[in-house]
């Protein structure tokens, strides 16, 4: 999640998926089955525009995805340095 404000990033990962369970029953349902756990970093807004500068994709066309997966995932994680090694 992108914020500049100082915020607990406990409670607002409870209060996101709090809110999403009482919007979506879909995903309600898959947070009591497959969505055993919920993560949530906070980083500064500039970490996700340098990150698209980065892929090349600046301007009001260009939209951070709401799903990382494959080579942008892997990508996002070799930015921001937080990619796991399997041992």
């Amino acid at each position: 999640m992108a914020c500049d404000d100082h915020v607990n990033s406990e409670e607002l990962r409870v209060k996101i998926d709090q809110k999403l369970k009482e919007l979506n029953d879909d995903y309600a349902v898959e947070r009591r089955s497959a969505l055993k756990e919920i993560i949530l970093d906070v980083l500064p807004e500039k970490t996700f525009m340098d990150f698209m500068a980065f892929k090349g994709k600046v301007g009001g066309q260009h939209k951070f995805p709401r799903v990382l997966k494959g080579k942008m995932l892997e990508d996002w994680q070799n930015f921001t340095g937080t990619k796991k090694t399997v041992s």
